[in-house]
């Protein structure tokens, strides 16, 4: 008779649940040669007008350098598609 009390008492019970929240995402994307390059998932994304202030020599024609986080990026214009990779330059 007992364990059926007890078994009763405890579907009474309800569980106490706390939110969790998520940890930020520190770390930023590894990109790739040969991938196709999103600003959406760049950390610190810009464009670098000046490349030669950075000790980067001139895009070539239909490139641009971009900024991602401390990564300097070449990427195609058109595709999106990259072409170099130097890291920690920025």
């Amino acid at each position: 008779m007992q364990r059926g009390k007890q078994a009763a008492h405890n579907d009474n019970r309800r569980a106490v649940t706390k939110p969790v929240a998520k940890a930020p995402q520190v770390e930023g994307r590894i990109w790739r040669k040969g991938e196709r390059f999103e600003s959406r998932y760049a950390r610190n994304y810009r464009v670098i007008d000046n490349p030669r202030a950075y000790r980067l020599s001139d895009a070539p024609r239909g490139y641009r350098w971009v900024q991602s986080d401390n990564d300097a990026i070449l990427v195609a214009v058109t595709s999106g598609v990259i072409g170099a990779i130097i890291g920690n330059v920025l």
